[in-house]
């Protein structure tokens, strides 16, 4: 277990309009079991509804901050709880995310266990209790199929459940691009790697991110958010680093999708809603792309350290 003088960590979480999953989110952390000292930032990204009574009148048997700021975006909302986080690690999560009871204990010991890695990528996945649910895990299980190294190390970051180590941030900067209005975590991904760096994958710290969408707004997500994307992506290409799947990688990881979708039984109606929503994904960023040519011309300024830890 981590010495909880040497390794404070901070659990940061933003929110607009989200209070229902956040009240689940916020249980999951006070079950956990051996885990190091931790507190937990709240950041409400300029919410229209209140906090909602269940939320102000429970007990919790952890440190707990709310932070209030007019709606920014979710970049801005992650470096306004960074800011006033305390932890010498910050552990990102989403509102509608359940972490398991030995989450924190089983990063913790991979923080220990691996002290010059700085970033670290949770186990995420889906509630299979559900179609929705059923399409993300795959997805999931894919990526992450695709993305992991011999080493432990892992081509992919996602702030559902992903940790960064304090010492690895340039003072004074700001980690998350407020210009990047989605895949702000790719982002960072792709300054790690122009870093030489890449996350360590904690496969016990497991993460279930419980989306609950129809399915049609599912579908439709999709496509807005290769749509927004695209913004993103267009830093991205300016830095030169690629993190997107090559068009061989892309058949590559449906045919995976395809086997894996029969071996465990998920069914072939995930399957259809995946490949369907990740068409429309691409759909979306070839739009972004005929609509906005220059978006290549997007400054970019890093938020690591870059003379080392």
């Amino acid at each position: 277990m981590l010495n909880p003088s040497a390794f404070p960590l901070s659990v940061i979480i933003c929110v607009h309009d989200d209070w229902k999953p956040l009240e689940s989110c916020l249980k999951s952390l006070s079950r956990q079991r051996q885990a190091p000292i931790f507190e937990v930032v709240v950041v409400d990204d300029g919410s229209a509804d209140s906090l909602p009574d269940v939320i102000t009148r429970w007990s919790f048997d952890y440190p707990i901050r709310l932070i209030r700021q007019t709606h920014s975006g979710l970049a801005v909302a992650r470096n306004t709880g960074m800011q006033n986080a305390t932890g010498a690690v910050f552990l990102f999560t989403d509102c509608d995310c359940i972490l398991d009871e030995k989450c924190l204990y089983e990063l913790g010991q991979s923080l220990n266990q691996h002290p010059n890695d700085n970033c670290f990528q949770l186990w995420l996945s889906g509630d299979s209790s559900h179609v929705v649910g059923k399409v993300e895990e795959l997805h999931l299980s894919v990526i992450r199929s695709y993305s992991l190294l011999r080493d432990g190390h892992i081509r992919y970051l996602n702030t559902a459940g992903a940790a960064l180590r304090r010492r690895r941030i340039a003072k004074g900067a700001q980690v998350f691009d407020p210009c990047a209005l989605r895949a702000q975590d790719t982002l960072l991904l792709a300054d790690l790697i122009r870093a030489g760096e890449l996350p360590r994958l904690v496969t016990r710290a497991s993460v279930v991110h419980d989306v609950r969408l129809s399915i049609p707004r599912y579908i439709w997500k999709g496509f807005w958010t290769g749509y927004v994307e695209g913004k993103t992506y267009g830093i991205i290409n300016s830095l030169g680093i690629s993190v997107r799947a090559t068009w061989f990688g892309r058949l590559r990881m449906l045919i995976s999708m395809a086997r894996e979708s029969i071996s465990n039984s998920v069914g072939l109606c995930p399957l259809f809603i995946a490949v369907i929503r990740q068409g429309l994904t691409y759909l979306g960023s070839v739009l972004y792309e005929w609509r906005n040519p220059k978006s290549v011309d997007i400054p970019f300024r890093s938020g690591l350290e870059r003379t080392g830890s």
